[in-house]
């Protein structure tokens, strides 16, 4: 089995000495839907790779009946289809599935049982090619870095005998590529954004009934594209992450008040200037592939303009001079959003303190809960009760009974899958609290986390409960992206 280091919710690496790199048109089905990711685009069900449907003698006849049909022209397409020979290296946007194969230089194609294999996984996207590395971006925006090896000279395909001296190579069958790394058939990141598109959408809803609106979003718009235009026409030409207190990833997260900036950008202003401010910034520190063009220019705005000469700027100086009171409700919250669970492209986004604090508490709880299901495993203290208690009532009081709910059934199915034995009736036991608690516990959020977060948004926690089997402060702590210091206005 590869080694998976890392957690679910970041990058991380794994070796692929006996992963399978494979090209093909397509990927295999969703566990949930029993179809492939990209029918709605190919109009038809692929053929390669896939998973044969399975069923027992306790499935009624008449689902026995159909899968037994579903059967029959599976192997009919068997039969018609070319073989997959070993072939081209990847490229930046070829698209790949991961698989478990070990390969034998000079062996025949790859067989109809080997192409129909469940270990195939859901589609990646290729974003980079180092010289023995590849970067991949799942549909739901996950990095991968898996490694990879130069084709041999020879074809070389799957067999079912693992050796541990064989390695990786690509093969093609199209213009497009796929890989085989072992990954979850389900996509928890990727439903976990939809949940935050979600929550955006009855937030602006909420707020358009409410008519909690604010002024000047045109002026604010200019004046925000006018001001980075001026710290973009003296920048010099840098790469991302390059100074003493740069992080890993500055495109990891950004705080609201700048994204709020960028919606207003998106929806006030003229579409080519937008761009033209982006390109111009590209052009400065370059956008990473995987990094949509609104995030990218939300995170440089925080990274390049002064707190002082934005408030100055939107409120003609009374923010600077009136205080708290005179700021925009939106500025006043330095509220720090996750670029993994957020859509790529928005407008306008929610302004009200309501709404600010529901976001910021389901995208810290998306963030930890992606982060517990990458840790997850089966032991004698999985289901064990922890102290995160009074922490997951104060999140479930905020995102409420309804979307909590929500939250914790994305991740049900895939705890299920991943403890086989115990998951499923462990998920209809539990209480979504209790779910939460154990996600938390494999996340390993310290205590201090936790009562940072809550602490922030005036809700007291205490900084000391702890039972003795969980994690100290000192031993870990999730949040290893460290948030720059900012000015407070």
């Amino acid at each position: 089995m590869p080694l998976l280091l890392g957690t679910y919710g970041g990058d991380f690496t794994i070796s692929t000495r006996n992963t399978f790199v494979m090209n093909a048109a397509n990927a295999p089905p969703h566990a949930a839907t029993g179809l492939a990711p990209m029918t709605a685009v190919t109009g038809r069900e692929p053929t390669i790779p896939g998973w044969t449907l399975r069923y027992n003698t306790h499935s009624p006849s008449e689902a026995v009946g159909l899968l037994e049909i579903q059967s029959a022209m599976r192997h009919q397409l068997v039969a018609t289809e070319p073989p997959l020979y070993a072939g081209e290296p990847l490229q930046i946007g070829d698209v790949v599935v991961t698989s478990q194969w070990s390969k034998t230089p000079g062996a025949p194609a790859l067989t109809s049982a080997e192409k129909y294999s469940p270990t195939w996984s859901l589609p990646y996207v290729v974003t980079q090619v180092r010289s023995t590395m590849v970067l991949l971006r799942p549909y739901a925006c996950l990095l991968k870095y898996i490694e990879i090896q130069t084709p041999p000279t020879t074809q070389s395909s799957p067999t079912t005998q693992s050796s541990p001296t064989t390695r990786s190579s690509p093969i093609t069958r199209s213009s497009r590529t796929i890989h085989t790394l072992p990954s979850s058939s389900r996509s928890t990141i990727a439903e976990m954004a939809a949940f935050m598109a979600r929550v955006l959408e009855e937030c602006v809803a909420r707020e358009r009934n409410e008519r909690s609106i604010h002024t000047g979003k045109l002026s604010t718009a200019r004046f925000i594209a006018s001001d980075f235009q001026k710290v973009l026409s003296c920048a010099k030409k840098t790469a991302p992450g390059k100074g003493s207190k740069r992080r890993a990833d500055p495109f990891n997260w950004c705080r609201w008040r700048w994204l709020y900036l960028v919606g207003l950008m998106n929806d006030y202003l003229e579409p080519e200037l937008l761009r033209q401010i982006i390109s111009d910034s590209e052009k400065i520190v370059p956008r990473p592939k995987h990094v949509s063009p609104l995030w990218y220019l939300a995170c440089r705005l925080q990274g390049s303009l002064k707190g002082l000469d934005v408030v100055a700027g939107i409120t003609g100086g009374a923010g600077i001079t009136g205080g708290m009171e005179a700021l925009p409700t939106w500025w006043t919250f330095k509220t720090v959003v996750y670029r993994a669970h957020f859509p790529e492209t928005f407008g306008e986004l929610p302004s009200s303190a309501t709404s600010v604090r529901l976001i910021a508490f389901c995208s810290k709880a998306a963030r930890w809960i992606t982060s517990g299901i990458g840790n997850f495993h089966s032991n004698y203290s999985t289901w064990s009760t922890t102290s995160y208690d009074d922490i997951v009532d104060v999140f479930q009081s905020v995102i409420g009974a309804r979307l909590f709910s929500e939250m914790i059934n994305i991740i049900k199915p895939e705890i299920s899958i991943l403890a086989p034995n115990e998951g499923p009736e462990q998920m209809q036991r539990l209480p979504d609290t209790s779910i939460m608690q154990i996600l938390l516990k494999f996340a390993k959020v310290s205590r201090k986390d936790c009562w940072t977060f809550c602490r922030t948004w005036q809700f007291d926690v205490s900084l000391s409960r702890r039972r003795s089997n969980e994690i100290t402060d000192a031993h870990w702590s999730s949040e290893d992206d460290e948030l720059p210091e900012e000015i407070s206005v």
